[in-house]
């Protein structure tokens, strides 16, 4: 439980009366502070298991505190105010949110960031208060939720952002949010993440005193170049692409990027190396839990990967596919070595599989948009020229071996034609192009068809990116295409969880300039 119960006792005076004394050496009988202030605080927004909330600046804020044990008199005081969780906060930045019971804000006004939300109880009798901190996270109002495109124009990668309740009445999207904070991104888009919570930045004062502020940051990433940006209205830098490793690589090629939202941990692949970065550690009040500011270690190999990073399990670990081994290899980054390992053989389907000799190249990847992903995996055979589909499940929890199927593709199937495929969150298909006609694949060997046409994209537009998302934002197939200096995202509703149908029609079409290829959906 991350929640305190401080319970403070003033009651000098109290404690004399009670106090029995021999020899005038000090013995008194102390009263344990629950049976001095037997009371119990909860607040159901919050919860008992998480004691955790998120808020949004400039929005309403109602909490209720339901405290039991009081005996109806007035001699109660409440009190909820708020300081920032970090290393040297200090009791002068109390910021005073409510002297009520409950918490009615009209309008967060707090900065965005980590902060300990406490409510106080105090009994004006006796002296004594009992207090409860829950842990909050205060987002930024300017850029919340919604769908976030990122598209090359111009010679850079930038971000249009679209508001969850677009295209409402009075809702407009915000072109360039790059740009728009007084930053530039050079190259084609690779990828772009936001970090929640907990990225740990130094500040330090005209004292020269040094603490770690725990923020809310994007993470943008283009083929020449990467930003960590500080999430709120003005979008200040935290870190260009230097300062995000200790020892910049020559390269400076990012290709794949993974944010693993649950531990903080970062993994890039730039230039065909491994490069991670640790998550850090909560840090709370009362507590020696030290926070890192953690930069991009170089992972020493003799790997060059493929610019995938495959989430695999619950535990932060992920799978990389080296190019010249020709095998799948995975990455802890929560074990001491954080060390880069073989996996071992299995049988799947009364076939014989070695995962780290392989001996096969990848054509195709693809992953799902949702918190545990699933991933389809094309692959060419080098010693018999098979075509083979991988599927790859994320685990909560362990997992025994890493493919979920690992069947083979007819050599005439137009699956192996394709520009982009699209895996969807669930279910045993992928979709995909043949030219501007929209497919699905049937994962599932034996069927007499395992290819059916969808729909056709507008002939005159080109399609740049294919991908499913599921949960937050909705279920879709999104297909992106582009138009002379103009790019479509078409969102086609999946309406039934691990089928492959699809409404042919749009549900949502969002448009701008340039040829956008990644995407995003913020829910905070």
């Amino acid at each position: 439980m991350i929640r305190k119960h401080i319970t403070s006792l003033t009651m000098f005076m109290a404690l004399a009366c009670l106090a029995s004394c021999i020899d005038d050496k000090g013995n008194y009988t102390y009263i344990p502070s629950e049976d001095m202030l037997p009371i119990s605080i909860s607040v159901p927004e919050i919860g008992e298991d998480d004691d955790f909330i998120r808020a949004v600046k400039g929005e309403e804020l109602h909490l209720t505190a339901n405290v039991s044990g009081l005996d109806g008199s007035d001699k109660y005081s409440f009190l909820w105010y708020a300081f920032p969780n970090n290393t040297n906060a200090t009791t002068d930045e109390r910021i005073e949110l409510a002297r009520s019971q409950n918490l009615d804000l009209p309008s967060v006004m707090l900065r965005a960031g980590e902060w300990l939300l406490c409510f106080k109880v105090t009994d004006n009798e006796l002296g004594i208060f009992k207090e409860n901190q829950y842990r909050m996270t205060v987002s930024s109002s300017s850029f919340s939720r919604g769908w976030y495109i990122m598209k090359a124009k111009d010679g850079y990668s930038d971000v249009d952002y679209f508001p969850a309740n677009y295209p409402a009445e009075g809702v407009e999207p915000t072109r360039d949010i790059i740009a728009l904070s007084g930053y530039t991104l050079a190259g084609n888009p690779v990828d772009l993440a936001w970090q929640e919570n907990n990225y740990c930045h130094p500040v330090t004062d005209e004292y020269g005193t040094t603490s770690i502020e725990l923020l809310e940051a994007w993470h943008f990433l283009s083929d020449r170049d990467a930003l960590v940006l500080q999430g709120g209205g003005d979008m200040t830098l935290l870190k260009d692409y230097d300062e995000q490793f200790y020892t910049a690589p020559a390269s400076r090629n990012p290709q794949a990027f993974l944010f693993i939202d649950t531990s903080n941990h970062q993994i890039l692949i730039d230039g065909g190396n491994l490069y991670g970065v640790v998550g850090t550690a909560f840090k709370y009040v009362g507590t020696m839990t030290p926070r890192s500011i953690g930069k991009y270690t170089l992972k020493p190999s003799d790997h060059t990967y493929y610019p995938a990073v495959i989430p695999y399990t619950s535990s932060s670990d992920v799978l990389l596919y080296d190019t010249k081994t020709k095998g799948f290899y995975r990455y802890l980054p929560n074990s001491s070595s954080s060390n880069v390992s073989t996996l071992a053989s299995f049988q799947l389907n009364g076939e014989f599989i070695e995962p780290s000799n392989l001996n096969s190249d990848i054509i195709k990847y693809s992953r799902s948009l949702n918190s545990s992903p699933q991933v389809y995996i094309l692959t060419h055979e080098l010693s018999n020229d098979k075509y083979r589909l991988i599927k790859m499940v994320y685990a909560w929890g362990s997992k025994s071996i890493p493919f979920d199927a690992y069947n083979e593709v007819p050599a005439g199937s137009l699956l192996l034609q394709c520009d982009y495929m699209a895996t969807p969150g669930s279910g045993d298909l992928v979709y995909f192009n043949h030219g501007n006609e929209i497919y699905y694949y049937r994962d599932a060997p034996g069927l007499d068809e395992r290819e059916f046409k969808l729909f056709d994209v507008p002939t005159d537009e080109q399609i740049t990116h294919m991908q499913c998302n599921s949960g937050n934002g909705g279920n879709y197939l999104i297909i992106m295409t582009s138009k002379g200096n103009e790019w479509k995202c078409y969102f086609h509703l999946i309406p039934n969880v691990g089928q492959p149908e699809v409404n042919t029609t749009p549900d949502m079409t969002l448009t701008g300039e340039g040829v956008a290829s990644r995407l995003m959906y913020k829910a905070w």
